[in-house]
């Protein structure tokens, strides 16, 4: 599973880490995702993204413009319920 995490080097980038890991670590996939961030705007703008922070889980923009809750990546990431996007 590859998580790209979109945003400038600021307190919403740092939550919206510190939410996905919290929610890797409740699935127990901690070992299997390749987390990585996007910080240039032009790189994120490549991937659909003009509005930060933003959220990418293999390839697909899950949220943008806010932190989500831990449940919400939880779901994401586990494809549970509430799986939608954004």
């Amino acid at each position: 599973m590859k998580i790209e995490l979109l945003g400038i080097p600021d307190g919403r980038t740092a939550a919206l880490e510190r939410v996905v890991l919290e929610a890797l670590t409740r699935l127990g996939r901690t070992g299997e995702a390749e987390l990585s961030r996007v910080e240039d705007m032009t790189a994120m703008i490549a991937r659909g993204v003009r509005q930060p922070p933003a959220l990418r889980v293999d390839g697909v923009v899950v949220c943008r413009r806010r932190v989500p809750t831990v449940d919400e990546v939880v779901a994401w990431l586990g494809g549970g319920e509430g799986a939608g996007t954004e």
